[in-house]
């Protein structure tokens, strides 16, 4: 379980903020996706504000193909999602990469981003 998450929606900007701190396994990654495909009170047009940037990914790139299941079920609840992660280190944006290079659902987008000025701007367009 990632100890130090915080899911918050902003009412304001319509955008669901995820703030991992700390080392983030894989099954920290299924469960926090499991929390917002068991919640009701997001918008079936969800958009996601990862900030990733002080997270450590403890992630086997072999592993990065269950991200994408899991995205696959929470998407059977949403008509889309878009999600802007916030990453600083080079090895979590390979990690990311990968997962973005590997999605191929048509209401799912993902992108990278190193701040949170383009990453809002994107987010609201």
């Amino acid at each position: 379980m990632i100890e130090m998450v915080e899911l918050k929606y902003d009412n304001s900007l319509e955008i669901l903020r995820m703030t991992p701190k700390g080392t983030i396994k894989i099954e920290d990654i299924i469960e926090v996706y499991n929390r917002i495909l068991e919640s009701d009170i997001y918008p079936k047009k969800l958009n996601i504000l990862i900030d990733a940037s002080e997270s450590r990914f403890d992630v086997e790139l072999k592993q990065v193909k269950k991200i994408t299941k899991i995205i696959g079920k929470v998407l059977s609840k949403y008509s889309s999602i878009s999600e802007a992660i916030l990453i600083k280190k080079p090895f979590e944006t390979v990690i990311a990469i990968m997962h973005q290079e590997g999605v191929n659902f048509e209401n799912y987008i993902i992108k990278i981003f190193y701040t949170e000025e383009a990453a809002l701007d994107w987010l609201k367009t």
